[in-house]
C-alpha cells in the first residue's frame, strides 16, 4: 500500500529551496520511497549513440 500523504517539509514537491536559494531534494521523501531514481519521460536532446 503506498502512502499518499504530503510531506510537511516539502508539500509534495520533493524539493526543498533553501533560504539562500539554492534546491536540494527532500530527504524523507526519498528516504520514504516517494521518488523514482530513474526518470519515465526523458527530454528531446538530440545526442546520438
Amino acid at each position: 500500500m503506498e502512502d499518499h500523504s504530503v510531506c510537511q517539509k516539502c508539500n509534495g514537491t520533493l524539493r526543498i529551496r533553501k533560504a539562500d536559494g539554492t534546491i536540494q531534494p527532500c530527504w524523507d521523501c526519498l528516504q520514504n520511497g516517494k521518488m523514482d531514481v530513474h526518470s519515465k519521460k526523458l527530454p528531446d536532446h538530440n545526442i546520438q549513440l
